[in-house]
């Protein structure tokens, strides 16, 4: 699909779009074998898009409202909104700025966050939440230049409103600086250096205990040719601290890569890789999570293209005695019988193997959409 816009003078496009898609989940609630339940759960999602060419200063603005029905239970209904920008601005040839905002209304399905295995029917709704993300980066140094530096600051929250009983101690802030130095080493090849830090501050001083930073340490390389190859691996030490002696410090080996393959214009092999530390939802300190995801598009022609995924993941809850491997298989094919319209059929495959057996799952989902786009 390939959308031509809506053209609105000066530079400004719009892009609307709705999708309904109808999923038939084998296990909606992610529950151990012999306690699953089925559903089918229809989604629409109109969404629109605008992108703003002003010369120096590129703008966009996205706004998205899903709204999700399940057949088994209408208590799991759902409306989440999502709105997003962003800015980038050419300041002269060697400096830039770039800004994005996101807020996002949505939800934790049952089964998902402090609702885990049988916790799934503790409550009767599922956890709403507010998300807040607000990022400002300044860059010095062309691409083309021998050094270019840019440095970051960006701010996050979240913040359950229902269910208090079990979300209030998930409600949190972030704050992370951080700045990032690229030298040029030949056409294609930069060596890089970062360093990031992030403060954690949670709002229920019952979860006080989590409250601490974590500090980042990355050097690698980047490699682009263009049209064929883009890649960055950074690897370093990630050093998680907390404010009370109630957790110990932990320092991990960590890493940040992609790769993006173009074997062919119409054929493209994406792979993502990550060791961070995330919040925990299901307790101990925090996550350490490990993982690896692999994208393959191919478009066989004009009207028929595939996705495919494959995704592997490891979540260690530090702090308590709970370890879980994830694997998730996707796979969704798409006629387009004009430039405004796709119509998708997918299948998709989850499974978490835990030390805690009552949290291991099996998961299938079976599902067709049609989108339109103008």
């Amino acid at each position: 699909m390939s959308p031509d816009g809506i053209a609105m003078g000066s530079g400004v496009t719009f892009y609307p779009s709705v999708e309904l898609s109808i999923k038939d989940d084998s296990n909606v609630y992610l529950q151990s074998s012999g306690n699953e339940d089925s559903s089918v759960v229809t989604r629409l999602r109109p969404n629109a898009s605008v992108v703003a060419d002003l010369g120096a200063t590129n703008l966009t603005g996205y706004a998205q409202v899903e709204s999700g029905s399940y057949d088994l239970d209408s208590d799991d209904n759902y409306l989440d909104t999502l709105l997003m920008g962003s800015a980038a601005v050419e300041l002269s040839s060697r400096q830039s700025l770039n800004f994005d905002a996101k807020l996002n209304m949505a939800h934790d399905p049952r089964g998902t966050g402090s609702t885990q295995g049988a916790a799934a029917s503790s409550v009767t709704k599922p956890n709403e939440y507010d998300e807040t993300d607000l990022n400002a980066a300044y860059t010095y140094g062309a691409d083309s230049a021998f050094a270019n530096v840019t440095g970051y600051v960006g701010s996050y929250g979240k913040e359950y409103s229902n269910n208090a009983a079990s979300t209030d101690v998930l409600n949190h802030d972030k704050i992370k600086f951080g700045a990032k130095l690229g030298l040029k080493v030949s056409s294609a090849t930069r060596v890089l250096f970062e360093a990031r830090n992030t403060t954690i501050s949670y709002s229920d001083s019952a979860a006080a205990a989590k409250e601490g930073s974590e500090l980042k340490l990355l050097v690698g390389a980047s490699y682009d040719v263009t049209g064929k190859t883009t890649a960055e691996l950074l690897v370093g030490n990630s050093k998680r601290e907390f404010d009370e002696s109630t957790n110990s410090s932990d320092s991990r080996f960590s890493w940040e890569g992609k790769l993006t393959w173009n074997p062919v214009t119409y054929s493209t092999v994406s792979v993502t890789t990550a060791q961070s530390a995330n919040e925990t939802t299901a307790g101990g300190s925090y996550t350490a999570n490990q993982t690896t995801t692999v994208n393959w598009n191919h478009q066989f022609s004009n009207y028929w293209s595939m996705n495919a995924t494959a995704g592997l993941s490891k979540d260690d809850y530090v702090g308590i005695d709970r370890s879980d491997k994830n694997t998730n298989l996707g796979l969704t094919g798409i006629y387009s019988p004009t430039k405004n319209v796709d119509v998708k059929a997918s299948l998709d495959k989850a499974k978490r193997s835990s030390t805690s057996d009552a949290l291991d799952y099996d998961q299938h989902v079976i599902g067709v959409a049609v989108e339109l786009a103008f």
